[in-house]
């Protein structure tokens, strides 16, 4: 375990071009974090710099995050204000992508090719849709894309080569055709879950392989999508910090992401940070929470590959 990072004020943009710099041609990786504590603000650190944190800019109260490479924006939704925004991932040129929701605002995620941006409303329990095709201004009217679900709805996920959107439950997984078209299928069920928070998907995999985690429950798992929905390899545990006693390392992890071979989760509290198991299916696997003194409550986060 890392000790807490010193923090350290730069602008996002001199952050990118001094990695650029360093890796010539090669893109910069950038770990954005929401902060349930902070206001106003979403972090940003380079991801091989041993995540020293700094802020952008951003609305009162940022929560769920993406990001449109095509455009090279990132989108969040606002707690407060429930609406989803979009700016430049040094937090300029701000927009309002969406008009207000009547309720809480839950995952968020994009079909690049066909330029739309998918919602998950906690109440009512639906999945709403909006073009973000250029050309109009925002903010723009919401289709629902499916509005038949009984649970509370978290963590969304597009994989737009095989046409699936991917959603996260209390206790399930589930799946749609991005066209709309057929039912919805379930891929993973478990009943001794509670809140699957956190959803990623490994979109170089076929079939394609998903990791999720559970906050109530303290789990971990991943699991391809052929296989049986009661099906899953649980990695909780191989989630062992040598640094931390007992079962702090588990607790309070809220989202997860799967970038480049290796898993990242936000940890909440006790302590804090983003903890990362690399070799995640290997008996050489290690896992390590890097401790942050920036963000006081991790919530969300964003891995990307930004240009030089």
């Amino acid at each position: 375990m890392k000790g807490g990072i010193v923090i350290i004020l730069a602008s996002v943009v001199a952050l990118i071009g001094l990695a650029s710099s360093q890796v010539n041609s090669q893109n910069t990786e950038l770990i954005f974090v929401t902060d349930v504590d902070s206001e106003n603000k979403i972090y940003v650190a380079n991801l091989r710099d041993d995540l020293v944190f700094t802020s952008i800019p951003s609305t009162k109260e940022p929560r769920y995050i993406t990001y449109d490479s095509v455009e090279e924006k990132i989108y969040w939704t606002d707690k407060d204000t429930k609406r989803v925004y979009r700016a430049d991932v040094d937090g300029g040129n701000r927009e309002v992508v969406t008009s207000q929701s009547g309720d809480e605002l839950r995952g968020i995620a994009i079909a690049e090719r066909s330029r739309t941006l998918y919602t998950a409303n906690k109440s009512p329990k639906k999945i709403t849709s909006v073009s973000i095709v250029p050309g109009s201004s925002f903010p723009r009217a919401e289709t629902d894309f499916t509005s038949e679900l009984s649970e509370e709805l978290y963590s969304l996920e597009v994989d737009e080569e095989k046409g699936f959107l991917y959603w996260s439950l209390k206790y399930k997984i589930q799946r749609k055709r991005l066209d709309g078209s057929g039912g919805t299928e379930t891929i993973y069920r478990n009943n001794d879950l509670s809140e699957i928070t956190g959803l990623s998907i490994d979109l170089t995999r076929d079939p394609r392989r998903i990791f999720f985690c559970d906050f109530g429950k303290k789990r971990s798992y991943y699991k391809d999508v052929n296989q049986s929905p009661s099906t899953a390899q649980d990695l909780t545990n191989y989630m062992n910090d040598p640094d931390i006693s007992g079962e702090k390392e588990r607790e309070k992890l809220i989202d997860i992401s799967y970038f480049d071979g290796t898993l990242y989760w936000t940890k909440e509290d006790d302590p804090n940070g983003i903890a990362v198991m690399t070799n995640y299916d290997q008996s050489s696997r290690s896992f390590d929470i890097k401790e942050t003194s920036e963000i006081n409550k991790p919530y969300q986060l964003l891995i990307i590959n930004v240009n030089p």
